[in-house]
């Protein structure tokens, strides 16, 4: 079977981190990916991701995630995460509306 990082295994090891993802291994075929600055005691999986006997990962989301449910490896779908949370929008400047004075200046009601 493949796992990220050769050399691992151990359970509970990290194999991958990120700036803000991490790939923390659970069980000999079983990871699962969270937010790395959260302390483990208190973290709620965004993937769990099971390694089958074809070398395929298989993940299930625990949210509303448009990304693809089987990776060639559990490292492949951190940075599939990664890559998608890099790509959302995120708050921007509002959009400047020009402001001009009124055309033919002041009229008249009665005029």
């Amino acid at each position: 079977m493949q796992h990220p990082h050769a050399g691992e295994g151990h359970a509970n090891s990290v194999a991958a981190a990120s700036g803000r993802f991490t790939l923390r291994r659970t069980v000999h075929d079983s990871w699962v990916i969270v937010h790395a600055r959260i302390p483990e005691f208190a973290v709620r999986p965004l993937a769990h991701i099971t390694v089958d006997d074809d070398d395929v990962a298989e993940v299930v989301w625990t949210g509303p995630v448009p990304l693809p449910v089987s990776y060639a490896t559990p490292q492949d779908a951190l940075e599939s995460l990664e890559k998608w949370e890099r790509g959302r929008p995120g708050a921007a400047k509002p959009v400047p509306i020009p402001h001009f004075p009124p055309r033919g200046g002041l009229r008249r009601a009665n005029a």
